[in-house]
């Protein structure tokens, strides 16, 4: 059906010119690895798939009841013993990938269940803290704070792995884990779990918060979760048509 091309066969690659081309992408690839040494572990794709899921597993698993226990014992109490626990977990995580990678695994996922509250702990303070017409931009304020943490932690993380400081890639566990601990020392001192026990609230600032904080809803529960449902499907959409967008090439 479709007639050869004799010129197109004569730019067919010749064995001798294969064999100089193979010995050179191995020269390079073998140049690549000797100034990039491997990693101090030898974990595979899917020992590393395991390090990183189980840690999201336990967040999942730990947002229900973190929220929870923030209601029966206080939202203070909880979230400084929910973020201590994923601090220090944090703080050893080196010391547990040089154990073994089950005592590391175990350790991520300690850090999953221990992070996990912190999210709905801080929807409870909201609702005890800020009047309802400033809890929206809040709650996206507070939110925003997630992305802007990742932005600065990628960046710090990128200069501790280049430095020697604590054996390179340790450092990161070390910093962020204290910067946890740090928190929640300050956390003890300023946080308090209603506007009812903080020692210093003015009589005037305390009124205006009763007058512009709304009860929970009690009779009409459907109605008020209807603004988190349209949230869900609005975040789904648009993640629908970025897809569709980039399917047609018009981004990268």
């Amino acid at each position: 059906m479709v007639k050869p091309n004799h010129k197109e066969s004569s730019s067919l690659t010749t064995p001798n010119e294969c064999s100089e081309i193979r010995n050179k992408i191995n020269y390079n690839t073998t140049e690549r690895f000797e100034n990039h040494p491997a990693g101090q572990f030898n974990w595979d794709a899917e020992i590393q798939g395991l390090t990183i899921g189980l840690q999201f597993i336990g967040m999942i698993i730990g947002y229900i009841p973190g929220g929870r226990l923030g209601e029966i014992y206080g939202a203070k109490r909880t979230m400084i013993c929910s973020l201590l626990t994923a601090s220090l977990f944090t703080i050893i995580s080196p010391v547990a990938a040089r154990i073994s990678v089950y005592t590391f695994i175990i350790c991520r996922m300690i850090v999953g269940l221990g992070a996990a509250p912190i999210f709905p702990i801080l929807v409870i303070m909201i609702s005890k803290w800020i009047p309802d017409t400033e809890q929206s931009f809040v709650a996206s304020f507070m939110l925003a704070g997630y992305g802007t943490g990742a932005f600065v932690s990628s960046l710090v993380t990128g200069i501790l792995l280049s430095s020697e400081l604590f054996g390179g890639w340790p450092s990161v566990f070390y910093l962020s884990g204290s910067l946890g601990v740090v928190f929640c020392i300050l956390c003890s001192f300023v946080v308090y779990d209603s506007p009812y026990l903080h020692p210093s609230i003015t009589l005037k600032e305390l009124e205006y918060l009763e007058i512009n904080i709304a009860e929970p809803p009690k009779e009409n529960g459907l109605l008020s979760s209807v603004p988190n449902l349209l949230r869900a499907v609005f975040a789904c959409f648009i993640g629908a048509m970025i897809d569709w967008v980039r399917r047609r090439k018009e981004i990268q």
